[in-house]
């Protein structure tokens, strides 16, 4: 690999939930297309939690970008974060395209969170990597507003 390729050449923000409070409930990205690269990572940022809540997060997969037939891709579950635990943590998953199902046709997936307990602030991103085409920085979600 050379040196001076820029590390926004092989990856690129393709999805977000922006900084928030996020109230008790679900929040969710995008439906994404899996077809488009080879692995995909989720990055979930907690600021601060609200009294006794809790977060959850899994990738979800779908055999469309609608979200049709939706279930939990397997082992994509973080273990439940706390507020007990303290603030300013954060929480990955990787995915690859071996992870889904495949055979019965699924290959788009989404991002989910889910709050209990008391609102929690909190954002996420999913990080592709390896696109089929093009580049990291050709890849990214509208919302990026730079790449420098």
């Amino acid at each position: 690999m050379s040196k001076n390729l820029n590390l926004s050449s092989r990856i690129g923000v393709i999805g977000s939930i922006s900084p928030r409070s996020a109230g008790v409930g679900t929040l969710t990205t995008p439906w994404l297309d899996m077809q488009s690269l080879f692995t995909v990572m989720a990055v979930l940022a907690i600021g601060a939690f609200g009294a006794n809540a809790t977060v959850d997060a899994q990738i979800e997969q779908a055999t469309d970008g609608n979200g049709a037939g939706a279930k939990p891709v397997p082992g994509s579950q973080i273990t439940q974060l706390v507020a007990a635990g303290g603030n300013d943590r954060q929480a990955q998953i990787d995915l690859r395209q071996e992870d889904f199902d495949k055979n019965a046709g699924y290959r788009f997936f989404r991002l989910s969170v889910t709050v209990g307990g008391a609102a929690t602030l909190l954002a996420a991103s999913l990080v592709g990597a390896d696109f089929r085409q093009g580049t990291g920085t050709r890849n990214v979600a509208a919302s990026v507003a730079q790449t420098i």
